[in-house]
């Protein structure tokens, strides 16, 4: 099963990737790889741009910058390559392989991998949750983020996943939501 999981900034979508990975493959017994849509974003911006600036607000202006140049499925087809790439080798070397995308936030983009065959998964958490995980982790208030454009552009896709995980619970909630769609 190769799945893409849709969120808000702080919802969980690594927390999700990370569940489904330990979770599956002891039942399927194969590798997966974790690919990121804005993993060359990152990097491109971050070999730019030093410390003082805000990346998140580079990062969102930068990826939606190139999609415009690019096209909208610009970010969708590196990812794309990278895992032809990797399912390539698999092959080769006669290994399963199951690819997961933890970081899908556009409609577009939810089109793009269902085409592919992939399983959508929505997770959601409520702002003020959200809120507290991204200052946890982030050590900064990213609360101004919020209500950017892809922020928004997210909530549309949950209403056509094929999961919706509600990540305001407990690990073991969300543990058991997982296994849940697993089976």
């Amino acid at each position: 099963m190769n799945i893409i999981i849709f969120g808000t900034m702080g919802a969980g979508k690594d927390t999700v990737a990370k569940l489904f990975e330990a979770i599956a493959s002891g039942i399927v017994g194969h590798e997966f790889y974790r690919g990121k849509l804005g993993g060359n974003i990152r990097a491109e911006v971050d070999s730019v741009a030093d410390e003082t600036v805000n990346k998140r607000e580079l990062y969102q202006k930068y990826g939606e910058a190139m999609r415009n140049i690019f096209g909208k499925d610009h970010w969708n087809k590196q990812v794309l390559d990278e895992f032809y790439g990797v399912e390539l080798i698999r092959q080769q070397a006669n290994e399963s392989i199951s690819f997961v995308i933890a970081d899908g936030r556009q409609m577009h983009e939810l089109e793009f991998w269902k085409d592919k065959g992939f399983v959508a998964v929505g997770v959601t958490a409520p702002p003020e949750i959200r809120i507290h995980r991204l200052k946890a982790r982030d050590g900064i208030d990213q609360s101004a983020h919020l209500s950017h454009i892809t922020e928004e552009r997210v909530m549309e896709c949950f209403e056509h996943c094929d999961y919706l995980l509600d990540n305001s619970g407990s690990v073991e909630d969300l543990v058991d939501s997982v296994v849940f769609m697993i089976y």
